[in-house]
């Protein structure tokens, strides 16, 4: 009795160390693919990218070497500040504002 209980109790405990690694592997993979397609996003098209998700925002991007620097109304600030917190390779960010126009600096790596 005491055998079968202990030969269930090592199963368990051995199904949930291999249900745990495959949990952090699928989210290391899950995090890496994002990555990557921001990267993508980063090298390609990025001004273009801008513009795109702010289309109901006056937006207007300039380039100046890895800093791309963007005017929007007030209410576009939370909205831009949130996308921005979650991406994972800008290096810096910055939105400074005046009550009626902010600017957003984006320095990327």
């Amino acid at each position: 009795m005491l055998n079968k209980s202990l030969f269930i109790i090592l199963g368990l405990l051995l199904m949930l160390i291999f249900s745990f690694n495959f949990y952090i592997t699928s989210k290391k993979e899950a995090f890496s693919l994002n990555k990557k397609y921001y990267e993508i996003k980063y090298k390609y098209e990025y001004y273009n990218y801008l513009k795109s998700l702010f289309k109901p925002i006056k937006l207007d991007c300039k380039k100046e070497d890895k800093i791309y620097i963007c005017e929007f109304d007030k209410n576009g600030y939370k909205k831009i500040e949130r996308l921005f917190n979650s991406f994972v390779d800008i290096k810096r960010f910055t939105i400074t504002s005046n009550g009626k126009k902010a600017v957003l600096k984006v320095e990327i790596e």
